[in-house]
């Protein structure tokens, strides 16, 4: 869109704002044309009672529509011991997402967004024109390689989407954050280090009131504005939606994730009406909010958020309901999930006749007997 709209300005009429709008339409009716293409959430069929119809879909999903599958049978299982539990709990209310058991993952949940957007990478792109200014850029130099940086995004966010399921998350939210820390705070000292002062700012962008005028430091802002952008693309990027879908229990989620999408909005719209003046007055400085905020999101992530990596969503219950603190040893459930399967496969034993009964039995109840 970046370069659709750049070419689009040199069109002398409304044109030149409607048209990228309108092009915006066209991923928008692919979705709306493959959305009902897509598998039912199996959880969700479980906590409708189609039990037959989850089971297709958890084999569809696991084990190629073998709805023997020992894995299958065993997560079915633990989906209908949650599902139970829910209903027991008997609330989908408000009061239910903030209750004891549930406060410390919807928190998890709502800062995985908040870190997400204060790391400072929507403002740093929205603005990125800006701060190539403050490092001596100007004209069309200056479009062309704030440009390269929408490019650098979408490269990076491909492998994090290709090893997402293979990656701890723990791990690659810390890491991330720590080297998005490193970025910011090499790129405030740069600034501070290297730049001066310009009084009422440059002539045609008064927000910008501080410049640096050696080339080498130019060279290393827009660098470290690479690297940080291609860091944000490959850790906090996936992993700021991701996350919370993966912790959130099915019957407070529709509730749970809205609340956290709407924290990523707001500190949207924050960064968006607060980054120009914070250039304008606090230049420099600003970089080094956002480098402290990665600070804080690397020790939260540290003591709160737990690992999902290879988790199921009902493991994922058991840990949150045993466990405040994401470090040391974790309690989880009594049972892990490759001994259950080992149970099940037992139970199922090698016989045909066996298999479709207890199939059978599966798709009405949930549950192998």
């Amino acid at each position: 869109m970046y370069y659709i709209s750049y070419g689009t300005s040199f069109i002398k009429s409304n044109t030149s704002f409607r048209l990228p709008w309108g092009l915006q339409m066209i991923p928008a009716v692919v979705l709306l044309v493959c959305v009902p293409f897509m598998p039912r959430s199996p959880r969700w069929l479980a906590s409708k009672d189609r039990w037959e119809e989850a089971l297709d879909v958890l084999a569809s999903l696991r084990a190629n529509e073998d709805t023997t599958n020992a894995e299958v049978v065993t997560e079915i299982q633990e989906i209908r011991e949650r599902v139970q539990q829910e209903i027991q709990y008997g609330s989908t209310s408000w009061a239910e997402v903030f209750s004891k058991r549930n406060i410390v993952r919807v928190h998890v949940a709502i800062f995985a967004h908040i870190w997400a957007q204060y790391s400072g990478t929507n403002a740093l792109m929205y603005y990125i024109v800006y701060i190539f200014q403050m490092a001596g850029l100007s004209g069309t130099t200056n479009l062309t390689i704030a440009s390269i940086q929408y490019i650098i995004n979408v490269i990076m966010t491909v492998p994090a989407l290709l090893f997402v399921d293979k990656l701890p998350r723990r791990r690659v939210m810390m890491t991330g954050s720590l080297l998005m820390a490193v970025w910011l705070f090499a790129t405030g000292a740069i600034m501070a280090t290297q730049g001066h002062a310009v009084p009422g700012g440059l002539k045609d962008s008064p927000t910008i009131t501080w410049v640096v005028s050696s080339g080498g430091a130019s060279k290393a802002i827009i660098a470290c504005s690479y690297l940080f952008i291609a860091t944000f693309a490959c850790t906090w990027g996936p992993m700021g939606w991701i996350y919370p879908s993966e912790i959130v229990p099915l019957y407070i989620r529709s509730k749970a994730v809205s609340l956290a999408t709407l924290f990523n909005w707001l500190c949207n719209f924050s960064l968006t009406f607060m980054t120009p003046p914070a250039f304008q007055n606090i230049q420099w400085r600003f970089y080094m909010i956002f480098g402290t905020f990665c600070v804080a999101a690397f020790v939260h992530v540290f003591f709160f958020f737990q690992e999902t990596k290879g988790r199921s969503l009902e493991e994922m219950n058991d840990i949150f309901d045993n466990n405040t603190f994401a470090f040391g040893k974790i309690k989880g459930p009594d049972q892990d999930f490759d001994e259950r399967v080992r149970q099940v496969e037992t139970k199922l034993g090698s016989g045909q006749q066996h298999e479709v009964l207890e199939v059978d039995m599966i798709k009405k109840t949930g549950q192998l007997a």
